[in-house]
């Protein structure tokens, strides 16, 4: 007896949730992106490569760097280097690294020269695409995530600074334990699923469809805390299981862990991944993982994959109507929106002074709505105590007419709705 799906179809063909219909964020924008995309393998060398390359001519260091792929890190790694020379000339390479450019010389120079494209010709020492986005969103972190575009799991872990991520990689700049953890969970690996779509018959993660429109949850900080301390512990559980055994594969252990969960029997090979990666407590870590996950939606563990993608497109929904009002939750504020930050910091700063400080000046009132919004958080930051919707009013220029009046208490309702704002007592306003 075959099961029926009922509801109603969408562009993408699929019954139930419409994926199609979800936006990206601005709160996920900026940093996110592909690996680098070499335009000739005479970049790569192999290790002994490197190491020769290094120990001949010490300043050759700062160029080669260990080189990842998707199948490097949830396969068998190849354990090749990458000679990195963006932002070098041609000049400063014969000059301060002659081997270096040598290498380049007779490698890749070569194929670049037929190459129809003027501008490969004239930077043959330079990558085809260097993902400048990217290299700027990671250059200031330790670490950030990656995740393989094609492959069967949807397996998310932390690469080292240190590795320059080639195309094939999907790279997450953040070093935060606590995205780790939300992307690694239940919700985010059916809405990759159903957003992302296949190359053939693998499941390909799309960064644009995929995670630029997943919206995450409004975690508090005690939440927060609880995902990133799981996560932390998956991604060094995994790490350790495969620094003990070389040979063993994130492939390998997330086959079997599938198999645990649909309650399979495991084959010899099997059950020595299982003995080896230590299986099932990477099952129970991604279990508590998925737990703390979903009480940070609020939602109750027993929804259905169907449900799941239900809620996450009527969330996505509500984010960018949020953002469409000048409300946006970034995920990485400092470089995201760095000049908001700032403001805030010093409105802060003011708000917390210990000193009396010299009246607001009155301020015009501002046109739009989403303006509006900004306008009234900004007041009650200036005014630095629980206020009336008189108080806020009187920050502004012009007379309190009722209606300038109502347009602040709705505003106020709507900072609240957002969590922004909290009603003190009676008629009095704060921020949170």
């Amino acid at each position: 007896m075959h099961s029926k799906a009922v509801g109603k179809i969408h562009s993408d063909l699929r019954i139930g949730a419409d994926i199609s219909s979800t936006v990206p964020l601005n709160a996920n924008s900026e940093i996110a992106g592909t690996g680098l995309i070499l335009g000739s393998r005479g970049f790569v060398l192999t290790k002994e490569e490197a190491e020769i390359m290094v120990n001949h001519q010490p300043s050759n260091r700062p160029l080669i760097f260990p080189l990842k792929t998707g199948k490097d890190v949830v396969d068998r790694a190849r354990n090749v280097f990458v000679i990195d020379t963006n932002g070098w000339s041609d000049e400063e390479l014969k000059q301060q690294s002659p081997a270096i450019y040598q290498h380049l010389l007779d490698n890749v120079y070569p194929q670049r020269q037929t190459n129809r494209d003027p501008k490969l010709r004239k930077y043959w020492w330079l990558f085809r695409r260097s993902s400048e986005q990217i290299r700027n969103a990671i250059s200031d972190l330790s670490r950030y995530i990656v995740i393989p575009e094609t492959s069967k799991h949807r397996i998310f872990s932390f690469e080292d600074y240190t590795i320059k991520p080639e195309h094939g990689l999907v790279v997450i700049a953040t070093d935060d334990g606590y995205l780790l953890g939300v992307l690694s969970s239940r919700p985010h690996d059916k809405w990759a699923l159903a957003a992302g779509g296949t190359l053939g018959s693998t499941p390909r993660y799309n960064k644009t469809r995929c995670f630029e429109t997943f919206p995450f949850p409004d975690a508090t900080e005690e939440q927060k805390a609880t995902i990133r301390n799981i996560a932390e512990e998956l991604d060094a559980h995994r790490k350790r299981q495969q620094a003990q055994q070389p040979k063993l594969t994130l492939t390998d252990m997330y086959n079997v862990l599938e198999k645990l969960r649909a309650g399979e029997s495991l084959t010899a090979k099997e059950q020595t991944t299982h003995t080896q990666g230590l299986v099932s407590v990477l099952n129970q870590l991604h279990d508590e993982l998925d737990a703390a996950v979903f009480a940070a939606y609020g939602w109750d563990t027993s929804l259905s994959d169907e449900e799941i993608l239900e809620k996450l497109v009527a969330l996505n929904a509500e984010r960018a109507a949020e953002e469409a009002n000048g409300f946006v939750r970034w995920l990485r504020p400092d470089y995201q929106a760095p000049e908001e930050v700032a403001s805030q910091t010093q409105l802060i700063a003011v708000a917390d002074a210990p000193t009396p400080v010299a009246p607001v000046e009155k301020q015009a009132w501002p046109k739009s709505l989403a303006a509006q919004a900004q306008a009234v958080r900004a007041a009650l930051v200036a005014l630095a105590a629980p206020a009336t919707v008189g108080d806020v009013a009187g920050v502004f220029k012009g007379s309190k007419t009722k209606k300038r009046l109502a347009t602040i208490g709705e505003l106020l309702e709507m900072l609240g709705a957002l969590g922004q704002v909290v009603e003190a007592r009676d008629g009095m306003f704060a921020l949170v």
